[in-house]
């Protein structure tokens, strides 16, 4: 829906006084005054005598395209930089689409099978209605059905097809009225999908921004009942798991024993040797006495005890016991 479009054709000529569009293009400004080679300056504030903020040389009057590297941003009038002559005035575009059920606001994700819906256009384009011979700037809503079709009218019973197909929207808000009747066969239930593109002069093709000139997706579900409430419906509560009781049992720390390494040392047995006195013969411990020249009497001597024969047996006996023991530890 280019500039062959009978809407289309007919808005493609601004005046000097009427608003032009970021991203419109095979705009015939001739009306407006300006010839090829014209050059054009803005000012910001529209203050005229200090030096433009930008300017441009028109290379083709007849079909210009308002550059949204250019222009955008740039809104206000523009004039001729030698007249100081006003050539058009720009404007950002803004595109919003709203769908109403029965009259009401509708929910957000159904529509019930049976009621009846209206649409809303939001746009600044609808100034394009003030230039001469412009019904409104065509805005097209695009529908797609559950099954893939793709919808450019919408019956309602009574009336002619509504088209949604160039909707010559000259005043914002608009309403479109009742134009879809959705108990008709033609509606089966199911997801539907729609948005809003500005068709005038190639806007939604040469400045494709979301919410300027055209709109996001929206997928409503047309059903008899309240898709949401049957899935409540359907979904069968879960119970809540029974808290298993938790014994925490506490390990106290391994504690390391500090060991002191201890060096026994074994002691050797002491062998103890008794010296064994044997006896001697009588008389022979008595030392010699020299002879004395004095004539006295010797004094008695004290007679030796002797061993008898038992004892010599027991100190045997004893001596014989120590030494095995002691070559006993030895070996």
């Amino acid at each position: 829906m280019g500039n062959g479009s009978p809407v289309t054709a007919a808005c493609n000529m601004p005046s000097s006084t009427d608003y032009v569009f970021v991203g419109e293009s095979g705009l015939d400004l001739t009306r407006a005054g300006v010839r090829a080679g014209t050059d054009i300056a803005w000012w910001m504030g529209g203050v005229t005598e200090n030096l433009p903020d930008a300017r441009y040389t028109v290379i083709d009057s007849s079909h210009f395209f308002v550059d949204p590297d250019i222009f955008s941003g740039k809104i206000g009038a523009w004039y001729t930089l030698q007249q100081k002559r006003q050539v058009f005035d720009i404007l950002e575009p803004s595109l919003r689409l709203e769908i109403s059920e029965s009259g009401l606001n509708y929910d957000e994700s159904w529509i019930k099978k049976g009621n009846f819906v209206s649409f809303t256009i939001h746009t600044s384009m609808a100034e394009m209605a003030q230039r001469s011979g412009c019904p409104g700037t065509p805005i097209t809503i695009e529908m797609k059905g559950p099954d893939g079709t793709i919808y450019t009218t919408l019956g309602l019973t009574g009336s002619a097809p509504f088209n949604l197909v160039d909707i010559p929207v000259y005043y914002t808000p608009y309403d479109t009225g009742v134009v879809w009747e959705t108990k008709r066969d033609e509606y089966p239930e199911g997801e539907y999908s729609f948005r809003a593109i500005a068709t005038a002069n190639s806007l939604s093709e040469n400045y494709p921004m979301i919410g300027m000139t055209t709109t996001e997706w929206q997928t409503i579900t047309l059903s008899t009942t309240d898709p949401k409430k049957r899935v409540e419906e359907t979904l069968e509560p879960t119970p809540e798991p029974t808290p298993e009781s938790i014994v925490e049992i506490t390990t106290p720390p391994a504690t390391v024993p500090t060991t002191i390494p201890t060096t026994m040392r074994t002691a050797r047995p002491t062998v103890q040797v008794t010296r064994t006195e044997l006896a001697r013969p009588p008389g022979a411990d008595v030392p010699k006495t020299p002879p004395s020249s004095a004539s006295q009497p010797a004094p008695p001597a004290t007679p030796e005890p002797v061993a008898s024969p038992l004892s010599w047996s027991m100190l045997g006996l004893s001596a014989g016991l120590s030494l095995a023991w002691f070559l006993r530890r030895i070996l």
